[in-house]
């Protein structure tokens, strides 16, 4: 479901009346932004709804196993375990296929045939973000710069919060967070505010951007290469 789309529209609209309408009722409006969240993300492949929500639960458990260690060693420990993790699911999507085929090629170069083979990944659109998103708040109640979240339905609502998870930018947990735990508040200078920003946003994208891409750099990676003139040149007497 792209941002510029008609029906991310009325999905957005949608989302944004019923969490209104629930604003005083926390753990409704919680479930919802939760539940619409998700739906959002199925739409680009639903199998990796247990992906985000397993990064994400990992992630709200070893923060409290930090929480919990009094002794640096353990703490350092769980923060490389978090590391680890989140860094290695992001490897494996996005470099494994490439990184089997470039050591197939160096075994080849030395003298080791191997049968030619590619891993067939599908790239989970949006990981880096919900990956490093979810990692930096871990590695924030590390430094001690946050402490452990307790509510755990806040925090999944943190991580997948679609606004933002496909395309980002990466939210610090000390500035959405607190956002959830408490009832919107309604401001007419904020709502002009993002208003104005997202008709800029749109426009930005769909005059600028996306016409640029059609008529200037899709044409320039379309385009046959110039045959090399040395090439055709006969050879000296």
């Amino acid at each position: 479901m792209q941002f510029t789309t008609l029906a991310y529209a009325k999905f957005f609209v949608l989302a944004f009346v019923v969490t209104w309408l629930c604003a005083h009722a926390r753990r409704l409006r919680l479930l919802f932004l939760l539940g619409a969240s998700y739906f959002f993300y199925a739409q680009s492949g639903a199998r990796f709804l247990a992906l985000i929500w397993a990064c994400s639960s990992a992630d709200f458990l070893l923060s409290h196993a930090i929480g919990r260690a009094h002794q640096p060693r353990r703490k350092q420990a769980w923060l490389v375990l978090t590391v680890v993790m989140n860094l290695g699911v992001l490897g494996y999507f996005k470099y494994a296929s490439f990184g089997l085929e470039n050591a197939r090629t160096l075994l080849s170069a030395l003298g080791v045939t191997l049968p030619s083979f590619a891993l067939s990944i599908t790239l989970p659109i949006g990981i880096s973000f919900f990956t490093f998103e979810s990692m930096s708040y871990v590695i924030d109640v590390y430094r001690g710069e946050i402490k452990p979240h307790r509510s755990y339905l806040e925090y999944l609502t943190f991580v997948a919060f679609f606004p933002h998870l496909v395309a980002g930018p990466i939210v610090r947990p000390r500035d959405l967070l607190p956002q959830l735990a408490e009832a919107p508040r309604w401001d007419d200078r904020e709502a002009s505010a993002a208003l104005l920003s997202i008709a800029i946003g749109l426009l930005k994208k769909l005059a600028i951007a996306d016409y640029l891409g059609l008529n200037l750099v899709d044409r320039v990676f379309d385009a046959e290469p110039a045959p090399d003139a040395s090439s055709d040149a006969s050879p000296a007497a």
